[in-house]
């Protein structure tokens, strides 16, 4: 597939990554929750990676032996969905998905997607969830706030439900919309959604090293 090529990677890159605009505050409170908001010709190019992922997504799902279909199944309401992990855990370590020739696809891709929507490219791990509702929990392995987002062909709802220090929630809309959040500091879970697939996808990390990046494992 030519968008892969690792030319075309850096070329389109290079040319966006200055118009990347700072991340704006959505939220004035003390956890600091931002949505990203993007430049025109960044927005397009995102949404058209989130539209590929499914696809890839889709296809090591089914190639994947029961002992590496379970991550994170204990945090999943009715321990629903499923989920696919890339890059570094807490060790050090990469997740064993990367010995998979369609893992490497999958994340160029998500690298492109963060140089779209993101000066900051110190993110060690991402995840791919399809239908899974995650239940109330911390993230307490991060070392720095999160982005995610959602997307698939669900009508309404699947949104993410933060909660305060007092126990009050608030649900952010994170269809096709970035958001930034410190899931080590804030309680947060799954909203439900209304028919079709929902899938999210996050960024994070898990350790302080800063050669441990997405990019470091397609070099």
């Amino acid at each position: 597939m030519s968008f892969l090529k690792p030319a075309r990677h850096d070329k389109i890159t290079n040319f966006l990554k200055p118009k990347v605009k700072r991340l704006k505050v959505y939220n004035t409170s003390p956890e600091k929750i931002r949505y990203i908001t993007l430049p025109r010709n960044n927005k397009v190019l995102a949404e058209s990676i989130l539209d590929m992922l499914p696809v890839l997504a889709n296809k090591l799902w089914d190639r994947l032996p029961s002992s590496e279909r379970n991550y994170r199944k204990d945090l999943a309401h009715k321990q629903s969905g499923l989920s696919l992990r890339f890059g570094f855990n807490i060790f050090h370590k990469p997740g064993a998905l990367t010995k998979f020739p369609i893992s490497k696809q999958i994340i160029t891709l998500a690298d492109m997607l963060l140089g779209f929507i993101s000066h900051d490219k110190d993110y060690s791990a991402f995840s791919i969830n399809k239908n899974r509702k995650f239940q109330k929990h911390f993230d307490v392995k991060n070392t720095k706030p999160s982005i995610i987002v959602s997307f698939g062909t669900h009508k309404s709802g699947g949104g993410l439900i933060i909660y305060d220090k007092n126990g009050g929630a608030t649900t952010y809309d994170i269809n096709r919309k970035f958001l930034l959040f410190d899931g080590k500091c804030l309680e947060h879970e799954s909203d439900s959604w209304e028919d079709g697939d929902r899938y999210t996808l996050v960024f994070y990390k898990m350790n302080y090293k800063a050669e441990k990046t997405l990019a470091s494992l397609i070099a």
